[in-house]
């Protein structure tokens, strides 16, 4: 309605304003030649920025079949290019005039090699009849994004050795970028670790490249960095530090509903640093001792542990101790947590018990609580925690898991907690194994290549796993799989269509992109 009510407006200001011409020296007046601009797509245009060509030919008649826009003259087919002006324009104002808009075309079908700082726009297309200098003016809407903005990033070894970035691009069409470190101003990297995609704030965004050499963090908007963009470049802390700080994790990612983008948290192999951003990136001493006036920092398990779905308290495991110990947003400190005698597990540990593997899910507790799981270990069992989170950490259930039921299960290999099941997925070599904790039940799934990296991707379905794998043909794989549900005391794992990325680096990490 907005775009019709435009148009129709547009039309009346300039009839009265050119007016219904007539003859010089005669009354005698003259019906106009109207021109109607209708059918624009109702979500607009998209577009990446330096590679994709914005295409729009008007058809002369409606077409019901068509995606293109159409022009109705009522006087005349408007084929006439000798009476009839065609300009495109392209604005941020949805507000037209003659200076304000950047022409794009003077022809009446464009054929735009798209070239525009990534937001929204208007175009606009104005036809002009020279004859009697009446402007007909209509708008549709184009985004404008980078390739980068959205879609799947994946680290990992290229095939000389040294640390490759590529994407899985889901801006338009899905597309691969690859070799995005080349060229970006970073030092060559060995060694890849983590690649984490912070999610947006505007005073702090950005892609953090995590490898034994170095973690550099890389603009979003041009996927550039440089050697002094460095995590030590944002710590002023009043205590001796590492000449090289690595972040390992970060509190939070934004990817839940409620998260406040104003806080941020990052764990190093052994520090947690964090606080408000509001100001920027800046940091100062490490969080992880039990008195602002301590220089004991503890060792810690380099993994932050929080509700996915909104910000509150945070859990980190106290190597140290053996113990799990939180902080807020407010904090400059940690507080070790207390055990109460009937709950289903201890904060502090038994001796020899230890944290291989912790996670925050999307598995629902409650109407709106997402539970963070541990897998523990000691010379007999493994161990499962769920706990929330949230603004008092309240610990849910816990499972014990015999070494005798899963004796190809180890600490230091891949893991990953499916989000909608008690399954605890771990791989060695080829073999993807699974076992139910809460029922007992074991399985195995030969994935053809040796098993590289995998995530469930909870920011499309809690069903979804992405599994990377190698081989020297078709080099860095990754497929994303549907977990059936249908069956839950069953472990079947079905490729999703279109959903297989081939020619990638030996993927060590991935994170997801959504802004």
């Amino acid at each position: 309605m907005k775009q019709i009510l435009f148009i129709f407006v547009a039309g009346m200001l300039t009839f009265f304003s050119v007016s219904c011409y007539d003859d010089e020296g005669s009354y005698d007046y003259h019906e106009i030649n109207e021109v109607t601009i209708s059918n624009w797509p109702e979500d607009g245009y998209t577009a990446i920025n330096n590679s994709d060509t914005l295409r729009i030919t008007p058809q002369w008649e409606f077409d019901s079949t068509s995606t293109e826009p159409y022009i109705v003259f009522s006087m005349d087919d408007g084929q006439d290019t000798a009476r009839y002006e065609y300009i495109w324009e392209v604005q941020e104002s949805e507000v037209t005039s003659d200076d304000q808009g950047t022409v794009i075309s003077r022809e009446r079908n464009l054929v735009y090699p798209v070239n525009l700082p990534p937001t929204n726009y208007y175009v606009f297309l104005k036809i002009r009849d020279k004859e009697t200098g009446l402007l007909w003016i209509s708008n549709t809407t184009l985004r404008v994004a980078q390739a980068s903005d959205r879609g799947y990033l994946f680290l990992g070894e290229k095939e000389d050795g040294t640390v490759g970035l590529d994407m899985v691009s889901t801006a338009t069409d899905t597309i691969i970028l690859k070799n995005m470190l080349d060229n970006c101003g970073l030092p060559v990297l060995e060694g890849p670790l983590r690649v984490m995609y912070t999610g947006y704030y505007y005073r702090g965004n950005c892609i953090w490249v995590a490898t034994e050499t170095g973690a550099y963090f890389l603009d979003p908007s041009t996927m550039q960095g440089s050697a002094y963009n460095t995590f030590n470049s944002v710590v002023f802390a009043a205590v001796p530090l590492p000449e090289t700080l690595i972040p390992l994790d970060m509190a939070s990612r934004q990817r839940g509903y409620n998260m406040n983008g104003m806080y941020r948290f990052y764990a190093t192999e052994d520090y947690i640093f964090g606080g408000s951003i509001t100001l920027g990136e800046s940091y100062g001493n490490p969080l992880n001792r039990y008195s602002t006036t301590s220089t004991d920092f503890f060792k810690l398990y380099p993994y932050i542990f929080y509700d996915t779905y909104s910000w509150g308290t945070c859990l980190v495991y106290d190597e140290t101790n053996n113990c799990f110990s939180s902080f807020t947003r407010y904090s400059n400190n940690m507080t070790r947590l207390e055990d109460q005698a009937t709950t289903p597990f201890p904060w502090q540990q038994p001796e020899g018990r230890e944290l291989v593997y912790g996670e925050n899910t999307w598995m629902r507790s409650g109407s709106s609580a997402y539970l963070s799981m541990a897998l523990l270990e000691d010379s007999e069992n493994f161990y499962v925690y769920h706990f929330l989170c949230g603004y008092s950490p309240t610990k849910s259930r816990a499972y014990t898991i015999p070494k005798t039921e899963v004796p190809n299960m180890h600490a230091g290999q891949l893991f990953a907690f499916a989000g909608s099941r008690t399954l605890l997925l771990y791989a060695e070599g080829s073999t993807l194994y699974a076992y139910d904790y809460e029922n007992g039940l074991s399985y195995s799934q030969d994935m053809g290549d040796e098993i590289t990296c995998m995530e469930f991707d909870y920011a499309n379905n809690l069903d979804e796993i992405m599994i990377a794998t190698y081989n020297a043909t078709e080099q860095g794989i990754v497929q994303r799989f549907q977990l059936e549900s249908d069956d839950l005391r069953a472990f079947e794992l079905t490729p999703l269509d279109n959903c297989r990325w081939t020619g990638l680096v030996r993927v060590k990490d991935m994170d997801v992109r959504l802004q």
